[in-house]
């Protein structure tokens, strides 16, 4: 389930949490009303087309995590002023078009079987090279550019508009936050065995250095982005 977090204070900025090696930018392109149907009740979510840019700052090649198979934790934080509003999901890879419905079903299921991310990309750290289906490198002083699709629940709300003829009746969304962030999270302290993130930084570095923080994790945050798609 969704956990929000309501913070009266700032968050230190994701060029601090990885040491200025990666600034992550982007802009909304759309946001588009949708629904699905579980267990016979119709829910309502929105889909927000993000393009982001991941900014290699450093004179070295850089490795991180493509978006679109991020196993881990993947927070999206709108912003109102000094407001903060934080929605945590620990999330199966945005590429699965079930997406939200799997979570719905995780959500009010006590016997859906749980998906544990980590176990996935233990697989992905232990290859002699990172798996460019899932990791990207980038250039020194050169960015990755990709397109996102969020399926989201909050930070939005839902308005009918009426077009050419009383009959033409359409939805759109209407942001209830004027700015949002972005973070990903990922450690794997709390597991036992020799496959962890500190231990594929070293095995990968003739392919690139993986971007970790000082504790060990894998985190980045990104720059304030509007919440309004560019007219």
């Amino acid at each position: 389930m969704a956990i929000i977090v309501l913070s009266l204070f700032g968050t230190l900025s994701g060029l601090c949490q990885n040491g200025g090696k990666i600034q992550l930018s982007g802009s909304v392109v759309s946001v588009t009303p949708a629904s699905t149907t579980s267990n016979k009740k119709e829910y309502e979510y929105f889909d927000v087309h993000l393009y982001l840019q991941f900014h290699n700052l450093t004179d070295r090649r850089l490795i991180i995590f493509k978006p679109d198979s991020f196993l881990g934790t993947f927070t999206k934080e709108f912003l109102w002023g000094k407001t903060r509003m934080s929605f945590s999901d620990s999330l199966k890879t945005e590429m699965e078009a079930d997406l939200f419905v799997e979570r719905l079903w995780r959500d009010s299921d006590p016997t859906y079987s749980a998906y544990e991310p980590l176990a996935h990309h233990m697989m992905d750290l232990a290859t002699s090279e990172p798996n460019p289906t899932y990791f990207a490198k980038i250039e020194p002083q050169s960015y990755y550019e990709c397109h996102v699709t969020l399926s989201i629940d909050n930070g939005y709300r839902k308005e009918q508009r009426v077009g050419r003829s009383p009959k033409d009746i359409y939805s759109i969304a209407i942001p209830e936050y004027s700015e949002l962030k972005l973070k990903y999270f990922l450690s794997t302290k709390k597991l036992s065995g020799k496959i962890d993130l500190l231990s594929a930084q070293q095995k990968w570095k003739k392919f690139g250095e993986l971007v970790l923080d000082s504790d060990g994790d894998y985190y980045i945050e990104s720059d304030i982005i509007r919440n309004k798609p560019a007219e």
